[in-house]
């Protein structure tokens, strides 16, 4: 076999830009469920929404 004119395989340089892309990927999913997750301090003293409302609904008055 003669030495080819480009110093690597087609298979390998595939491979490390597919690599990199999936290294990019997974880390912008992170990035973002860093940034969406609320923090557990600010989530644990706030009730949200679904539970006020269910709450305003079965109250009763007691007249």
């Amino acid at each position: 076999m003669t030495p080819a004119i480009v110093p690597f395989d087609a298979t390998i340089g595939i491979t490390a830009a597919a690599s990199v892309a999936l290294a990019l990927f997974v880390g912008f999913m992170l990035y973002l469920s860093f940034i969406t997750t609320p923090d557990s301090a600010t989530a644990a003293n706030q009730p949200s929404s679904t539970q006020s409302n269910a709450s305003a609904e079965t109250a009763e008055p007691t007249d």
